[in-house]
């Protein structure tokens, strides 16, 4: 994983997606960038997740195939790592789908997939979690949908979940490419109040500082 130094007050691993829980993506960019392989859906985990506390990150979308999809967000991370079907039952996120002239972004969960705009190829979007509130929004190049407000708590896509929640990334094919941004670079757009990068250092402090 990428590292950072904060300035003077300590080092610690940003988030990025991880191979070793990764059903058919192809990875490159540090992991940070994901493209589909072959035909069928396939999706990955993240190296980091949280039970609390309130985080942001970005993922571009830097194309879609016509028939395919890709998108993201976070699970559950009491699921298995992705069969390389669809992202885990107890998933929220979001999908984009090319079919011919038409581009639409869907919020997805539990395999229900429901239009909520249209998108292009370059489109930063933003996720902002509340872990401890069980709140997710999703932001288009820096506009939250459905008036949503992360930093009021108002208004958000997804609600009541529970656990320790960690990123998912999800592809079809070869010509769906998407990039993830969990901070280790400067964000496109200014994190909501309150909310944090997902790295290590930002992680509360473990019970037993020294597992050995």
């Amino acid at each position: 994983p990428s590292t950072y130094d904060d300035g003077g007050n300590g080092v610690g691993n940003y988030c990025t997606l991880n191979s070793t829980a990764n059903a058919g993506l192809v990875l490159s960019n540090g992991n940070l960038n994901f493209t589909g392989s072959g035909t069928g859906a396939k999706s990955a985990l993240a190296t980091i997740g949280a039970s609390s506390g309130k985080w942001y990150f970005e993922g571009t979308i830097v194309q879609a195939s016509s028939g395919g999809n890709l998108g993201f967000g976070i699970q559950n991370q009491t699921f298995n790592a992705p069969s390389g079907t669809q992202p885990q039952s107890n998933s929220y996120g979001w999908v984009v789908i090319t079919s011919g002239s038409s581009s639409t972004f869907y919020k997805a969960h539990d395999g229900t997939w429901t239009s909520i705009g249209t998108y292009a190829a370059g489109d930063v979007i933003g996720i902002a979690v509340d872990i401890d509130a069980g709140k997710i929004w999703f932001a288009q190049n820096g506009t939250w949908f459905s008036s949503g407000d992360p930093a009021a708590g108002t208004n958000a896509i997804y609600t009541n979940f529970t656990g320790t929640m960690i990123p998912y990334a999800y592809g079809y094919n070869t010509a769906d490419i998407g990039i993830f941004n969990f901070g280790a670079r400067s964000f496109a757009y200014t994190p909501p109040t309150g909310y944090k990068a997902l790295n290590t250092f930002n992680l509360d402090d473990p019970t037993i500082d020294d597992p050995s």
